[in-house]
């Protein structure tokens, strides 16, 4: 297959094409990614109308080790509380790089 298919972009707020060969390979790609061992948190917004919260929450179902926030917010996570989440997430990630260098 060869052309593109235009799918709505949220970043840029616009439709952009998508190559069919990045299609092609999301195909033999599994529903669900096996769950990371260590600890996860995952942010997702209620109104996403993009990818359906209930992915996120079967998903985070499969490990203790991950920490879901379903927000009121749609695909682009960009209300405060939402933000405020991905700071902190970020931070937490940060900081366990920091130890992880430290205790090396």
């Amino acid at each position: 297959r060869c052309g593109s298919k235009d799918f709505y972009h949220h970043g840029a707020e616009c439709d952009l094409p998508l190559g069919c060969a990045f299609l092609d390979s999301c195909e033999c790609l599994p529903a669900l990614p096996a769950p990371d061992p260590r600890p996860t948190t995952l942010i997702h917004g209620w109104r996403d109308e993009t990818v359906a919260w209930e992915y996120s929450l079967q998903y985070a179902k499969q490990s203790a080790h991950m920490r879901l926030h379903l927000v009121d917010d749609d695909h682009s996570l960009t209300t405060p509380r939402s933000e405020t989440l991905i700071r902190q997430a970020t931070s937490d990630v940060l900081l366990a790089l920091a130890g992880a260098t430290e205790g090396s």
